[in-house]
């Protein structure tokens, strides 16, 4: 369970707030101007034309370009009331080499084995609640398979549910339901509704429908501003 909220957060109806938010690969501008403010526990699309700087924003929020050496950013951002940086930023789903090699359970039981102190069976138990209970009980028979092995929706899937379990105050992902049928696009919606119970998000779609059944609010990016947000 999220603890409960400190004096900050009471004061905050805001998760996260940018002003003036801009971002460039060396003289490359692709984030002019960006004010932006994500209410506490909404669920926001992020729509726009392809090259807009969409999974350009969200990596800069989460910290992605700091090595960068031709990245710069400017203006301000706040997030959970205190300035963005080091240490407080929000979780970015992501795909990577070594989720995909790891087996679905290491996957999911990795991050949050520590702080659970259980044993491995009781970890696992945990992890085959932790699928049912979010709508992907499938995933429980497929605990020893590497996630590689899986199909994109499940892949798909076990990447949000590792970054969703640390219950961050702001989870973001990209295309969750690229290029995916119908129906499983449906199950990964019907996922990142269970994560919004704990999480304010904000999500790259291209699709509106998507958009429109998942989220309270859409902001339109293009231009490298935001252009509406309702």
């Amino acid at each position: 369970m999220r603890n409960p909220p400190n004096k900050t957060h009471e004061q905050q109806p805001h998760c996260l707030k940018a002003a003036g938010f801009g971002a460039a690969f060396g003289a490359k501008v692709v984030l002019v101007d960006i004010d932006l403010m994500l209410p506490r526990g909404s669920v926001t699309a992020l729509l726009g034309p392809s090259g807009a700087g969409k999974s350009t924003l969200l990596h800069a929020l989460a910290g992605r370009y700091a090595d960068h050496p031709r990245f710069t950013e400017w203006g301000s951002v706040e997030y959970e009331g205190r300035p963005l940086g080091e240490g407080n930023r929000p979780r970015l789903v992501q795909q990577n080499a070594k989720l995909m090699a790891a087996t679905v359970f290491h996957a999911l039981a990795d991050p949050v084995r520590e702080r659970l102190g259980r044993s491995p069976a009781e970890v696992r138990a945990w992890c085959t609640e932790l699928v049912q209970r979010m709508g992907v009980p499938e995933l429980a028979a497929l605990f020893d398979q590497p996630t590689l092995e899986l199909p994109p929706v499940l892949q798909r899937a076990v990447a949000i549910l590792r970054e969703a379990m640390a219950e961050p105050a702001l989870l973001m992902v990209d295309e969750p339901t690229a290029d995916l049928s119908d129906y499983d696009a449906y199950v990964l919606l019907e996922l990142l509704r269970e994560v919004a119970r704990t999480s304010t998000l904000l999500v790259v779609l291209h699709n509106q429908r998507h958009a429109a059944s998942l989220a309270d609010r859409m902001a339109l990016l293009a231009g490298g501003r935001v252009q509406e947000a309702r």
